[in-house]
């Protein structure tokens, strides 16, 4: 199935998704590797595919920044494995964000922890550079050295990325 797509300023596409056993690219067949599988694929202005990565967990936002770096983000639960990263989650889901070099392999990798489920529903670059990241929480997450604490049943948190594994200005919204 088919999550997110898209595009930078060279006319390359980044497609990602999640599937379980086995799939087809153009021929080439992609195994799973657990349960819970994303794949992410770069292609060509010409639709040709120029590398396919995957791991454990959902990609649930992708975005590039004006010098072609792609930075993905999703969940995971249990265990991610992905290129030399392997993360293994608090409880339940925990979200993820990642930056992936030409080759289509993680250049770094960070986790999001939580006493429950907290799960990454969207990123996007500003035009200053800037990382943006927002999702859902229960219980309690840690962003940085911020704790945000649940006053619902699922609260949601936007975080501001500075790129050294670290959150800035963070905000939340109760009750949802």
């Amino acid at each position: 199935m088919l999550t997110t797509v898209c595009g930078d300023q060279k006319g390359n596409l980044y497609l990602s998704g999640s599937f379980d056993g086995y799939c087809y690219f153009n021929n080439t067949l992609v195994p799973s590797i657990g349960n819970s599988n994303f794949f992410l694929i770069k292609t060509n202005l010409l639709g040709d595919v120029q590398w396919i990565s995957r791991g454990n967990g959902t990609i649930t936002s992708s975005a590039t920044d004006k010098n072609g770096n792609l930075f993905v983000g999703g969940y995971f639960n249990g265990k991610l494995k992905w290129g030399g990263y392997n993360l293994k989650s608090t409880n339940g889901n925990n979200s993820f964000l990642a930056k992936i070099n030409y080759s289509g392999d993680p250049v770094w990798v960070t986790q999001i922890k939580g006493k429950t489920d907290n799960e990454i529903k969207s990123i996007d670059i500003d035009p200053t550079g800037i990382l943006w990241t927002g999702g859902t929480f229960s219980s309690e997450i840690q962003l940085g050295g911020q704790y945000l604490n649940s006053h619902g049943k699922e609260d949601i948190f936007l975080g501001k990325f500075d790129f050294i594994f670290y959150f800035g200005l963070v905000v939340f919204c109760t009750g949802l």
